[in-house]
């Protein structure tokens, strides 16, 4: 097991005890992002902007991972949400 696989069984558990954090849910979008599984990222991260949409690292995490697969119409809003959190 590498160490990402073993970074990803132990943030899962931590989701399952803290379901309704965004902060938990994000660090598990970007492991299964950097991990190349796109879809279970992208689940992680629509969680994650669900649970606080006023974060411009969760807003950009998920428009990156909708245009990575090929889905830029929905993911552009994300990454102009996250630039205007930015630059305010």
């Amino acid at each position: 097991m590498t160490a990402l696989e073993k970074s990803i069984k132990l943030q899962a558990a931590i989701v399952e005890l803290a379901p309704k954090s965004w902060e938990v849910q994000a660090s598990l979008a970007n492991l299964y992002y950097y991990g190349g599984d796109d879809a279970t990222a992208e689940i992680h991260a629509r969680q994650a902007v669900l649970l606080n949409a006023g974060v411009a690292t969760t807003q950009k995490l998920l428009g990156r991972i909708l245009v990575q697969v090929g889905r830029s119409q929905e993911g552009l809003p994300h990454l102009q949400e996250a630039l205007g959190m930015s630059n305010a």
